[in-house]
């Protein structure tokens, strides 16, 4: 009997990392959901790990196979008015994330989420690794 595969979902509580929580624990995966909120309490396979990007994160990274790196600051705006906090919450959230991996001495693979702005304007009906990253804003 093997046991199950296990990941940790940054950004857990929004709005994908909600939907994927849920779709790795009906493939049987026990997920620790890194989040502000606890939005899975009927779900036994899911222990959330309470978190706020905006006063830091230190967590103690559970031995993990996957991390998928959802949680971010999401808005161009802010992004724009204040440059130092964005980078604060994204930048050195990341690194945060990065630090407690390498502190658990794990090799757990590592998907981060990026936006579709990164692709800047674009014609193309559906975007892949081979479009081109063509950012045309401040927070692409």
């Amino acid at each position: 009997m093997t046991s199950a595969p296990k990941a940790l979902v940054t950004g857990a509580s929004g709005n994908i990392g909600s939907k994927l929580v849920r779709k790795l624990v009906q493939n049987g995966w026990q997920v620790f959901a890194l989040s502000r909120f606890d939005s899975f309490s009927e779900l036994s396979a899911v222990t959330t790990i309470k978190t706020d990007w905006d006063h830091g994160i230190e967590f103690d990274c559970p031995k993990v196979s996957h991390v998928f790196h959802l949680a971010s600051q999401t808005s161009a705006y802010v992004a724009r008015a204040n440059v130092y906090q964005d980078a604060m919450t994204n930048v050195l959230g990341t690194i945060s994330i990065l630090e407690s991996i390498r502190k658990a001495k794990i090799n757990p693979h590592f998907i981060q989420a990026g936006s579709m702005t990164e692709f800047g304007l674009n014609d193309k009906l559906k975007l892949n690794e081979t479009v081109p990253l063509n950012p045309s804003t401040f927070y692409d």
